[in-house]
């Protein structure tokens, strides 16, 4: 998980060519209207009142206006800056214009419940996902998902945990420093640039606590990511899988590299740098990294964890489910999870709703923009993640670049 100090992120800009668009965003930012959040009622909170909102109101209108009528000879990075731009200002427009039709939401556990729920829930997953997408297609997506990671497991035996005390920190960065050893030999060969690339990750016990929803986060400030858990044990199991999502070739290295980017993002997109962890996942056997059988079953078991999480986003928020509706689908579909782990993502679901979406819906993201640039350019697999992570931005484009 990267933590929300990445949805305010500056991002330089050096061509001469860009100052234009970098004065635009810079318009943007003095507008002062609130980032997305985790936490939807602090989001709530944050939107301007009924005085402020008219101000700005007109100033976005002014900046679309400007953004629209934006030269016309620009070249691809520059097009890509400026739509990604344009979505961003019509993003906080759209708000604006809910509130001012039905006023603030006294969201408290779901968007179900509230008078105008749907259009507040459409509108979350918009924001966070970056484009309209509805529910049924997000359904197939996390079918696929699930269906996919209950075939290996149940063609697999069930390995047991290989739990160590959470204070044992000793043995816990060794199992780090090792997969990040293994890396060190076979991360150029199928992503076609070196650990040596970025600068070194840093890794720590978590400073959250307890109740913290997530078993890792990385923060790029400090180019660090911490391994976290609920209680007094540590699985060994799943250092692969944390490993590769927070630092190599997750979080970490993407962020590290995106700072290289020639042609940087205007907004940053929350769906690449989920779903690019998520993906990353997906190739620890190709990386060597996996050692141990329970190691690949922790992956998989994550892959189902992850879709079971979309439907029951759906369940809750369009729904309407109870905790218990959620608790028994849940059950009915994975029986073996754990009851807390259940219960624990009901209520991240609850209080961070949509979130949980990005890792699944960026994963399926990442996967289609590797098949286009792989037919575009008729290149490896290796080379289109190259290409990708010097080029993120083009993680947004749809059509041939």
């Amino acid at each position: 998980m990267l933590r929300a100090i990445l949805f305010t992120a500056c991002f330089v800009f050096s061509s001469t060519s860009f100052a234009s668009i970098s004065a635009l965003a810079n318009r943007l930012d003095t507008i002062d209207m609130p980032h997305i959040r985790l936490d939807f009622k602090e989001y709530v909170a944050a939107l301007p009142n009924a005085k402020q909102r008219v101000v700005k109101q007109r100033a976005l209108r002014q900046l679309l206006d400007a953004v629209k009528t934006y030269k016309t000879n620009l070249n691809d990075c520059e097009k890509l800056q400026i739509t990604q731009l344009k979505n961003a200002v019509e993003r906080q427009l759209e708000v604006l214009a809910l509130v001012e039709k039905f006023g603030k939401p006294n969201y408290q556990t779901g968007f179900f419940n509230l008078k105008e729920g749907q259009q507040w829930y459409a509108f979350w997953r918009k924001a966070w996902l970056q484009e309209s997408i509805s529910t049924e297609q997000l359904k197939v997506i996390a079918e696929r998902e699930l269906s996919g990671a209950l075939t290996y497991l149940n063609s697999h035996s069930k390995v047991s945990p290989r739990y160590v005390d959470y204070q044992d920190a000793t043995t816990i960065v060794k199992r780090f420093n090792d997969i990040e050893k293994t890396l060190s030999r076979t991360l150029e060969r199928e992503f076609g640039l070196s650990l040596n690339a970025v600068n070194a990750v840093t890794v720590s016990q978590s400073t959250m606590a307890r109740d913290f929803p997530a078993p890792g986060y990385y923060n790029p400030a400090l180019g660090r990511f911490y391994y976290h858990s609920n209680n007094q044990t540590f699985d060994l199991n799943s250092a692969v899988w944390l490993y590769l999502h927070e630092a190599s070739p997750g979080h970490h290295f993407q962020s590290q590299l995106a700072l290289q980017n020639k042609c940087d993002p205007v907004v940053p997109s929350l769906i690449f740098s989920e779903g690019w962890a998520a993906y990353v996942e997906s190739t620890a056997a190709q990386l060597s990294a996996i050692t141990q059988p329970g190691e690949a079953n922790y992956i998989w078991q994550w892959q189902a964890l992850r879709a079971m999480r979309v439907l029951i986003d759906i369940g809750i928020h369009q729904q309407g489910w109870s905790d218990q509706q959620a608790f028994a689908y849940w059950q009915s579909r994975l029986p073996h999870t754990e009851p807390h782990i259940v219960k624990r993502e009901i209520n991240r679901i609850r209080n961070w709703p949509v979130q949980v979406i990005t890792y699944v819906y960026g994963k399926h993201r990442v996967l289609q923009t590797l098949q286009r640039l792989r037919k575009q350019h008729q290149i490896t697999l290796t080379q289109a993640h190259k290409m990708l992570l010097q080029n993120q931005i083009i993680f947004n484009e749809r059509s041939p670049l």
